[in-house]
């Protein structure tokens, strides 16, 4: 008999065991749910914040703002940007250079200024080389005019 009531115990016990872990399942659900309900009105209230600083921002209509919100990745940047005309925005732009290549860009680019500034600098005292130098001879010419034209 003590078998008998020890079995029933334990079946009674296992069916308030699954009861409570059917309740506590039936709260995590409901906890889970309710953090998604959260989640969806959050992301819900973000994109009508964004879609209102790019309707204040373009003449795009709703139905617009929202098919480029889509298209931008929910990127509103990228969206003003792309009604302003700039070529910046992510699918047009080219690929961000390392910082090691802005590096070297900048060094190349102060080279070549440095480079054609010196070029230009020796061309221009070149030509005023030459100047004075058609300077002087035109002097001796004169002078040999002239004294040609006292020795005669």
């Amino acid at each position: 008999m003590d078998n008998s009531n020890n079995n029933i115990e334990m079946l009674i016990s296992n069916h308030d065991v699954k009861q409570e872990d059917k309740i506590i399942n039936d709260d995590t659900l409901k906890k889970q749910e309710e953090l998604i309900q959260k989640r969806k009105e959050q992301y819900e209230r973000h994109i009508e914040n964004l879609k209102n600083i790019i309707l204040r921002q373009t003449d795009y209509s709703e139905e617009e703002v929202i098919n480029k919100l889509k298209e931008h990745n929910n990127n509103a940047m990228n969206v003003i940007r792309e009604y302003m005309g700039s070529s910046s925005t992510g699918k047009s732009a080219k690929p961000a250079k390392s910082e090691n290549q802005q590096i070297y860009a900048g060094m190349r680019g102060m080279l070549d200024t440095a480079a054609r500034n010196y070029r230009i600098k020796k061309e221009n005292e070149e030509k005023m080389e030459l100047m004075k130098q058609q300077f002087i001879n035109a002097q001796h010419k004169n002078e040999n005019e002239n004294e040609n034209n006292i020795k005669n």
